[in-house]
Parts: structure tokens; C-alpha cells; sequence
């Protein structure tokens, strides 16, 4: 497993579904690494179907561990 995915995960265990930009106030990685690593980690992640708006008011999809 890349280190990113298993801090990526770790936040969303912690923290419940958030979008790139909530997992990102919760770990040292940036939004646009966190938006890198999602693709690949789809054994681990999936999107819920819910999407919250980004600090820029853009829609984001919200993440889930699975």
C-alpha cells in the first residue's frame, strides 16, 4: 500500500466520509495528493453518492473507507 493511501484511510476510520479538501485539514498531505491517490485505492475507498461544496464552492464527492 502507498504511504499516501494508508494516511488517507487513517483519517477516514477516524473521521467518517469527508471530501479531498476535509481529508486534507486532518493530515499533512495537500488536496491535490489526496485527489491523485483516490483512483487507485478503490479496494479501500469509494465515493457515497453525497457531495459537499469545496472551499471554492465547487461540488466535491464525499469519501468512505471501506
Amino acid at each position: 500500500m502507498h504511504e499516501h493511501h494508508a494516511v488517507i484511510l487513517g483519517v477516514l476510520r477516524e473521521f467518517g466520509p469527508l471530501t479531498i479538501h476535509e481529508i486534507a485539514m486532518f493530515c499533512p498531505l495537500t488536496a491535490t495528493q489526496i485527489a491523485r491517490r483516490m483512483p487507485e485505492m478503490e479496494r479501500q475507498a469509494e465515493p457515497t453518492g453525497e457531495e459537499r461544496k469545496s472551499p471554492w464552492g465547487r461540488s466535491c464527492r464525499v469519501w468512505r473507507a471501506i
